[in-house]
């Protein structure tokens, strides 16, 4: 039977996982000093989890295609409506699409994942410049 040999990482791999924590420090001491600590206690309204989003999503979706039939127009209509209804979400940022003025990023709550898209022209230059701060692993609250 072969017997697997445990490795010490390699010099290089292990370079760049302090590199990445230096970074992740970096941005931690820079929102502190901005007055953004993120250890502080602070409150977010949910109005929604993960998995009740989508199930809800997916009801009203089945409704509204029975009704609209063939027409993709009035059923894209009738999906519009949706967005008049906020939710508000909380959660760990999971995973993270850069694609410029434009990312993608799943937030998992204690139910789900859900995909939030962020673009710059939604949330205006400043709030994105503060959104770009974000990383992965930190807890976000999300409405849209």
């Amino acid at each position: 039977m072969a017997q697997q040999q445990n490795t010490p990482a390699a010099p290089e791999q292990e370079q760049d996982r302090n590199q990445l924590r230096q970074i992740r420090l970096d941005k931690l001491r820079q929102r502190q000093a901005d007055g953004n600590d993120p250890f502080t206690i602070t409150k977010y309204d949910v109005t929604a989890k993960a998995a009740e989003v989508k199930a809800n999503y997916e009801a009203v979706e089945a409704k509204f295609k029975e009704e609209a039939g063939e027409d993709e127009e009035a059923l894209q209509a009738k999906l519009d409506t949706l967005k008049e209804q906020p939710i508000s979400i909380a959660g760990r940022i999971m995973s993270w699409r850069d694609m410029g003025r434009a990312n993608f990023i799943d937030v998992r709550d204690s139910t789900d994942r859900i995909q939030v898209y962020v673009r710059m022209n939604d949330i205006g230059k400043e709030s994105f410049k503060e959104f770009k701060k974000w990383d992965i692993g930190d807890i976000v609250g999300v409405k849209g």
